[in-house]
């Protein structure tokens, strides 16, 4: 695996660097006019095709606002039109290093943040303050951008997601627990669960199937003051095998394990796994996307059943999972310009109603990184507001480029293996820290 990992990034770093120094969209012809694919739509009768990569395609909702918007554009710039391709969480990471490595990237591509992070310093990507207006990026808080060490802005905010706290009102009320007061901390919550676990009802759930296991461990870490991963001159070394490292470790294998409040079946659970386990009364509780919330509002049985809480805090402080992901325009665009276009389009709109951008974030139920998104509507709704509370609490996975192959490899089915009790708090977490440190010693 690691003759193939510093394989890949030599050929991706070869392969970029002569789409780099290619006649792409950015160059101009031997004549000296414009490239057509500089234009803001197409010319001399050639019609451009602009691919838009996006990670979904489960959620009608989402793919028909994507569709309209692809029509509209084409509409209003004929002879270009806009492919959106869904590809799915699981897949998204491999295909686009594929993709680049082989000389085939879309025009534009939505990644997350840990993985832009590590793109954009191989050189996959253009600048977009160079392709955007100011009035666009204006929009944005600051920290929604990927930027790179030069200073340029590399990627704009596009879905932002706060994974946190849902509990059954109903539920609690039948343990005897107040509704309006959910736990505050670790210890309230191991008692709130001790109180709801009974039959085939147990306390909490917290999705832990396929690529999912560290979205929902790492805020565990961070509430337990764990940094995961630290910088060490100029380089990077595993933080998980600390004393907080343990403590997380040990609380979600008491879980399961010593209190038996959360089934081990969680290691079978998706998101939806888990807010199917919600919805039926099978988990009084669980830690879930925001984006959920949407799908329990249009549950009318469970209509004044459940709500949603700030995520309980760890021993040393409180943290949620929480970042935007981000839509980027690939160096290998032959058209960036029309790209930088596509994104005037989706951000800015013709300034009269709600954007395709604020349409997205509505029937996905999920953050807008603007610096005018708390104040909407949407944000406002007591449903939605604990996830937005949370913003100035939420963090991103270690921005190592060794950090997705330890997550995919060793981390996610180790903390699978914590779950089920097959490994020690103190071995997972020393397994962890070694397999860890010998990536970021690459």
């Amino acid at each position: 695996m690691r003759k193939m990992s510093k394989l890949v990034l030599i050929s991706l770093a070869l392969l970029l660097i002569v789409a780099g120094c290619s006649n792409n969209g950015n160059s101009p012809s031997n004549d000296g006019s414009e490239s057509p694919s500089n234009s803001g739509g197409s010319q001399n009768g050639e019609s451009i095709e602009l691919t838009f990569q996006h990670i979904g395609g489960t959620v009608p909702a989402q793919t028909e606002v994507l569709n309209e918007m692809a029509a509209a554009f084409s509409e209003q710039n004929p002879g270009v039109t806009v492919k959106v391709v869904n590809v799915g969480w699981g897949e998204a990471y491999s295909m686009f290093q594929r993709q680049v490595a082989v000389g085939q990237a879309p025009d534009l591509v939505m990644l997350t943040g840990q993985w832009a992070s590590e793109y954009q310093k191989l050189g996959a990507f253009a600048p977009v303050d160079d392709l955007v207006s100011d009035e666009v990026l204006d929009i944005f808080l600051e920290s929604g951008f990927v930027k790179g060490e030069d200073g340029k802005i590399y990627g704009l905010p596009w879905d932002g997601s706060i994974w946190s706290f849902f509990y059954r009102t109903d539920l609690f009320e039948a343990a005897g627990l107040d509704p309006a007061s959910p736990p505050q901390d670790w210890n309230e919550m191991l008692e709130y669960a001790q109180a709801l676990t009974s039959g085939d009802q147990y306390g909490l759930v917290i999705p832990a199937a396929g690529w999912e296991p560290d979205d929902y461990f790492l805020p565990f870490m961070w509430q337990a003051g764990n940094e995961v991963a630290i910088q060490d001159g100029d380089g990077w070394v595993s933080d998980i095998g600390s004393e907080s490292g343990l403590a997380a470790a040990q609380y979600i294998y008491d879980l399961t394990n010593t209190h038996q409040v959360m089934p081990k079946t969680v290691t079978g659970m998706d998101w939806e796994g888990a807010a199917n386990a919600f919805v039926s009364g099978n988990a009084a509780m669980m830690f879930n996307g925001m984006w959920v919330a949407n799908s329990l509002l249009d549950n009318e049985e469970l209509d004044g059943k459940w709500a949603t809480a700030v995520s309980p805090a760890g021993p040393a402080q409180s943290a949620v999972l929480g970042y935007p992901n981000t839509l980027h325009i690939t160096e290998q665009s032959e058209h960036k310009e029309v790209v930088g276009k596509l994104l005037e389009f989706i951000f800015a709109g013709d300034g009269e109603g709600p954007t395709y951008y604020d349409r997205f974030c509505e029937v996905t139920g999920v953050v807008g990184w603007t610096k005018e998104f708390s104040s909407t509507e949407f944000a406002q709704n007591p449903v939605f507001q604990p996830f937005v509370e949370q913003v100035p609490v939420s963090y991103n996975r270690p921005i190592v480029p060794q950090y997705e192959e330890f997550r995919q490899i060793h981390f996610n089915p180790a903390i699978q293996d914590l779950i089920l009790g097959n490994i020690t708090p103190e071995a997972f977490v020393q397994s962890m820290d070694e397999k860890f440190n010998e990536l970021l010693a690459q």
